[in-house]
């Protein structure tokens, strides 16, 4: 017996850095949603607790206790006879949640199969900042840290083209690289939800982290440049702390020309059109995941 899910990869369509707390972590406003590809996490009752982690992307991820999805299972009260399999199709180190992802969809199935407890939201979030909304699995507007999570409904499933490199960036170097500059919130999204007004509302953001992650790799900026340079592309930005890159459209036929155009002229980067999720196909599938909900008043509420 075995059970399955896909880790969806995470997005930052903005992303803003508003200030460094004196404890040296940084409060943050974003806009998150989930691609409709990932890695595929496994869970196998066997008797013989151990982590396997294949795929494109296994060498870059440690097989060991260290891994998020292995203390992901520790911190959630796994049963000792849990094995974990990884599918690694998210690039590491890319600004996509990859980690956070494996990490979400291994207490989702040890909650949907084994009755484990989402472990409180201080837990989970010291664990990953990008677990708390990998784990409600849904559109979200993200402050705090990382721990306010306030799921949003309505939004468009949106094409994009991903796009990395081939340069992998750390997080906490990127931050470290920041500086004392920085952004207000977010602007308000459109009264109306749709891929021509969200993909304006993308267009007129920064994300905050973007200057520190091309100071590090300067070809992100390239990949912006690409990006912005194939027909229909209405925006363009970096995800998350990089290097990964993404261009929005408004068809599936746009994303799809432009991902074979880009691989054209650049065959050694990774490139992957997809389709966003929305609430109705992302609903949170883990049991107690709504008291992860927390507003950015602190306060605990369901979504």
């Amino acid at each position: 017996m075995r059970f399955e899910i896909v880790a969806h990869a995470k997005i930052n369509l903005a992303l803003h850095i508003l200030g460094r707390r004196p404890d040296g972590f940084h409060e943050i406003d974003s806009l998150v949603v989930f691609a409709d590809f990932g890695d595929r996490v496994v869970l196998t009752p066997n008797g013989a607790p151990k982590l396997k982690v294949r795929g494109q992307f296994a060498r870059d991820v440690p097989s060991d206790a260290s891994n998020l999805a292995a203390r992901a299972a520790s911190l959630a009260g796994a049963p000792d006879d849990i094995g974990i399999a990884l599918h690694k199709n998210i690039p590491v180190g890319a600004g996509l949640g990859g980690g956070s992802a494996d990490a979400a969809a291994v207490m989702t199935l040890l909650g949907q199969r084994f009755g484990c407890p989402v472990p409180n939201v201080d837990a989970v979030a010291e664990l990953g900042a990008d677990l708390p909304v990998c784990l409600t699995g849904r559109p979200a507007r993200v402050t705090g840290i990382g721990d306010g999570t306030s799921p949003l409904s309505g939004m468009p499933r949106l094409p994009l083209v991903l796009v990395n490199p081939g340069v992998r960036l750390d997080t906490a170097t990127v931050y470290g690289c920041l500086g004392t500059k920085f952004q207000p919130p977010l602007l308000p999204l459109p009264g109306e939800l749709t891929r021509h007004s969200l993909c304006g509302w993308i267009g007129r953001h920064r994300n905050g982290l973007l200057n520190s992650a091309a100071r590090l790799a300067p070809m992100i900026l390239e990949t912006l440049t690409v990006l912005t340079e194939q027909a229909g592309c209405r925006a363009a930005a970096m995800s998350g702390s990089g290097a990964t890159c993404f261009g929005a459209f408004h068809t599936e036929q746009e994303a799809g020309l432009a991902a074979k155009a880009i691989l054209r002229q650049r065959p050694e980067w990774w490139v992957r059109p997809t389709l966003t999720r929305n609430a109705l196909n992302a609903a949170s599938r883990v049991p107690g995941a709504e008291r992860l909900v927390r507003a950015p008043d602190g306060e605990i509420r369901q979504p």
